[in-house]
């Protein structure tokens, strides 16, 4: 299968959190400054993350309005923007972020082409809408989520050849659970979290006991500013 090399780049805590009130705290700052830096380093053509991590943080979990008597479009791959900088692909089901356009912003990083990964079990409403936003979007499966054919779709269609992950805990699951992430990349920060009920960097992986146990080996250490530390491993094949 042809698909891009994936790069699960993530912030943590130092008890292996992603999400909650340590990221408030001043005291990551420099371990976000470093998580940008080198996510410029990898040279990647795409992001990639779930849809409640883009709802959490650009949407705000606002609803799409649909209009009346839109028109109805065949539910086909549509590619609005074939040679983008920058593409930011969202796993988004069943057809729930409400974009107010095809681009999406974020700090310092290129404007990036937005790309909708959706199943057969979208509402024809929620695909007129991206169409008429000419945000991109391609069918990854029936009822759901056929990762590899949306691996492949990504590189095939849009030429994606490196692609980061830095998705929720679940979103990460699933990509290691299909056993697709060929390098981790983990910003620590010198924070513990503490909350019982924030996400893990992996979460979902034992579901149908389908359980994961991946060998990865370590191919760089960094030491950060303020006691942060940056590990960077690769899948042994």
């Amino acid at each position: 299968m042809k698909r891009p090399y994936i790069i699960c780049h993530m912030l943590t805590s130092l008890d292996g959190k992603t999400s909650g009130d340590f990221l408030a705290s001043p005291e990551i700052i420099p371990a976000t400054t470093a998580y940008e830096r080198i996510n410029h380093t990898f040279h990647a053509t795409a992001w990639l993350s779930g849809r409640i991590s883009m709802e959490e943080s650009f949407t705000f979990f606002k609803q799409p309005m649909f209009e009346i008597d839109a028109p109805i479009y065949p539910k086909e791959d549509y590619i609005a923007e074939p040679h983008a900088q920058i593409y930011m692909v969202v796993i988004d089901t069943t057809g729930k972020v409400a974009w107010e356009s095809n681009t999406l912003h974020y700090q310092d990083r290129p404007a990036a082409h937005i790309v909708e990964v959706l199943t057969h079990q979208v509402k024809d409403e929620y695909v007129s809408y991206l169409k008429q936003r000419k945000i991109s979007y391609i069918f990854a499966g029936e009822n759901q989520l056929d990762l590899g054919l949306a691996l492949e779709k990504l590189s095939n269609l849009f030429g994606i050849k490196t692609l980061i992950v830095s998705g929720g805990g679940r979103t990460n699951g699933y990509f290691l659970k299909e056993n697709y992430i060929d390098e981790i990349s983990l910003i620590i920060s010198p924070v513990i979290s503490g909350d019982d009920h924030a996400i893990t960097l992996f979460h979902g992986t034992n579901e149908l006991n389908n359980a994961v146990s991946t060998a990865y080996q370590l191919i760089h250490t960094e030491a950060l500013d303020a006691g942060g530390i940056w590990l960077r491993y690769r899948h042994i094949t």
